[in-house]
């Protein structure tokens, strides 16, 4: 894996990194079988600062991105298509 960072802001008390996690889907990983694709995941990670030390941190993924990448959910588009399809066949 590799973590690349796009741009980090600094307070006294406050980290926030915006990043790019790289790799290869090589294990098995919350019941998804290796599929050996490349992956590109954002991130946003928030770490709070105490004394020189991180003392509490919150991250978040782009948790979709992530699963179209491994082929679990459709592409945005298509989930948009899915959804007007059926907001469609309901109002009617």
């Amino acid at each position: 894996m590799r973590f690349n960072i796009e741009q980090m802001i600094a307070e006294p008390d406050r980290v926030v990194s915006q990043l790019v996690m790289e790799g290869t889907h090589q294990g098995t990983w919350m019941g998804i079988s290796p599929t050996g694709k490349r992956l590109d995941i954002r991130m946003i990670t928030i770490h709070r600062i105490v004394n020189s030390k991180i003392a509490e941190d919150w991250v978040l993924v782009e948790s979709l991105g992530l699963f179209q990448q491994l082929g679990v959910l459709p592409s945005t588009a298509e989930l948009i298509r899915n959804f007007a399809q059926h907001a469609d066949s309901g109002s009617q």
